[in-house]
This record gives C-alpha cells, sequence and structure tokens, in this order.
C-alpha cells in the first residue's frame, strides 16, 4: 500500500475517532440527539477515506 494511501486513511481514522469520542461524551450526558448524529458523522467520514483510497 503507497504512503499516500495510508494517510489519507489514517487521517479519516482520527477524524472518525474524534466524532465517536464526542458521541461518547455526548451519550454519558445525557444527549442522545447528538450523540446519534456525531456517530453517524464519525462513520460516514470513515467510508468517506475508503472510498477515496480505492477510487484513487
Amino acid at each position: 500500500m503507497e504512503p499516500r494511501y495510508v494517510a489519507v486513511i489514517g487521517m479519516h481514522v482520527v477524524v472518525a475517532l474524534a466524532f465517536v469520542a464526542l458521541a461518547v461524551r455526548n451519550v454519558l450526558h445525557g444527549d442522545i440527539v447528538n450523540a446519534t448524529l456525531q456517530g453517524v458523522i464519525g462513520a460516514l467520514v470513515l467510508v468517506l477515506g475508503v472510498g477515496i483510497t480505492r477510487i484513487a
């Protein structure tokens, strides 16, 4: 795997983990709606990174 693909996937994984961490924080504070939205955004960011890598 080329280094640029690893960089793209790595960046998207870090951003997705940040959104998941915010989602967990919101669940612990009782805000289920924002937690759900941030979890979905985290999953979409991860899928976007994989899609970019597969297309390139």
